[in-house]
């Protein structure tokens, strides 16, 4: 059931034409009316009454709402929000411009999307330097797809692993983390994997048993790398070491045998 006051106040809007005001005309009287109300509490009156001298003191409906019509002129109104529109148009043909001549607007774009849209999920593991925090996530194994730089062969039948790694460093120019992943010591249920396909005499390639990195979604501190590793069957622990910088990761996948 709608306020005595609700009923007055549409009343008023009523005599607006300009429609768009409507909403604001009513939170600015709205705020007037109780701010009465407030002042007939404070000096005792019970509340029917108090809201009953407030409206009665707000005048007549119709009359007001002609008053206000008079004011805000539906074509001042509209030429109000075109020239909004029109400003919004300008500036956003501008940024398009900008982007498009301008790779490091791009970029920097991309860095401060990336920092802001930065989530960790709750399970994954966590070790830290005296300059990077690290987390590390397990992903589902699936049929292998290819990865960088190798593409699937015909009956493929080995699976790639994705390993989820969020790196954050404390330094916004410390952004050249290449090492950290051609250190990275790497274990599947026990079995040492080497990082790249090919063996140490960089010519016999492996079919399984091995890991690549791919590329990262940097922010200004922050990145997400994938680790992919690719095995015979699903693992059922792994563990990422940095021997130099004293540090363990732990992805574990339930229920995989």
């Amino acid at each position: 059931m709608r306020s005595n006051f609700q009923i007055w106040v549409n009343a008023v809007c009523e005599q607006v034409r300009f429609r768009p005001d409507h909403r604001s005309i009513e939170f600015e009287l709205r705020d007037h009316y109780e701010e009465h109300v407030r002042d007939l509490l404070r000096l005792g009156r019970p509340r029917e009454l108090a809201e009953e001298r407030a409206l009665e003191a707000m005048g007549n409906a119709q009359e007001l709402g002609q008053a206000l019509d008079r004011v805000h002129k539906p074509w001042l109104g509209w030429l109000w929000e075109v020239s909004r529109l029109l400003v919004l148009l300008l500036a956003l043909l501008l940024a398009w411009k900008v982007w498009q001549n301008d790779s490091n607007t791009r970029s920097l774009t991309a860095l401060t999307w990336n920092q802001l849209t930065w989530s960790v999920p709750a399970s994954a593991g966590h070790a830290a330097t005296d300059y990077l925090d690290l987390w590390l996530a397990s992903g589902e194994p699936e049929p292998y797809a290819g990865t960088y730089w190798e593409d699937p062969l015909p009956d493929e039948s080995r699976l790639q692993v994705p390993l989820i790694l969020w790196v954050e460093t404390q330094d916004v120019f410390h952004d050249n983390l290449e090492g950290l992943y051609q250190r990275l010591e790497i274990t599947a249920d026990g079995q040492s994997l080497p990082w790249g396909r090919y063996t140490g005499d960089g010519e016999t390639p492996l079919e399984s048993g091995y890991w690549l990195y791919g590329p990262a979604k940097r922010g200004w501190t922050r990145c997400c790398d994938q680790i992919v590793l690719v095995l015979d069957g699903p693992p059922q622990r792994v563990e990422v070491t940095h021997p130099r910088g004293n540090w363990t990761l732990t992805a574990e996948w339930e229920g995989m045998s």
